[in-house]
């Protein structure tokens, strides 16, 4: 963001109010894994067509997964996961949007003058938050070569020769098949170039479900 003068912005903007929400994540075992603060955007605030236009986005469908995981296991394929890192925090808006000081920094400029911030980079709690992120990963990975599925536009495949690339995207958490490690390597390298990503390795748990895999079996379970 950029800090304004409240006093230097159009009287009629709408001023969102911001907060803290402080949240524990955990390790599929139960144990905690970091503790996270984030600050939201009071977007209930926003009215359409001023300060948001479209907002729909979404997430692949949990038949997908399933389907998606079913092929792999039979065919032997490697299950692996991703998660970016403050995704929405990543795309650019394209309204303005002024909004109070976050909490714990200076409300007031040094004359007295009360002090607003204008967001320049897309902030949660935002109504076009969701949209912005999905338009601007799902445009990174068309670069990249991949192809969305016209059955479900969160599966993404990518075929060079013989090797397949597949994800599956659940807003910042990605679901990675492929049948060949270089391949995949080289892509989570260059998306790592453009966001914060987190390489979670071995698929074991993903959107609040265990994985548990044989793959001298080929069984695959969720619980």
């Amino acid at each position: 963001w950029e800090v304004v003068r409240a006093d230097s912005i159009p009287v009629s903007s709408n001023v969102m109010s911001c907060h803290m929400i402080f949240t524990v994540k955990r390790h599929e075992d139960g144990t905690i894994e970091k503790f996270k603060c984030r600050l939201v955007a009071n977007g209930n605030t926003q009215k359409q067509g001023v300060d948001f236009d479209r907002i729909f986005s979404t997430v692949v469908n949990i038949t997908t997964i399933r389907v998606v995981l079913a092929i792999a296991t039979a065919r032997d394929y490697n299950l692996t996961s991703i998660d970016v890192q403050q995704a929405y925090l990543q795309a650019d808006l394209s309204e303005v949007l002024y909004m109070r000081m976050p909490p714990g920094l200076p409300s007031r400029a040094p004359d007295g003058s009360p002090l607003v911030v204008q967001l320049k980079k897309s902030l949660y709690g935002l109504k076009q938050a969701g949209r912005a992120w999905w338009l601007l990963l799902s445009s990174f990975l068309k670069e990249w070569g991949f192809v969305q599925s016209a059955v479900d536009v969160c599966l993404y495949t990518y075929q060079s020769c013989s090797s397949i690339l597949w994800l599956l995207v659940w807003v910042d958490d990605t679901i990675i098949v492929d049948n060949d490690v270089g391949l995949r390597e080289k892509f989570v390298a260059d998306l790592g170039r453009r966001f914060p990503v987190e390489d979670k390795r071995d698929l074991t748990w993903i959107l609040g479900v265990k994985i548990t895999r044989d793959r001298k079996r080929r069984t695959l379970s969720m619980s």
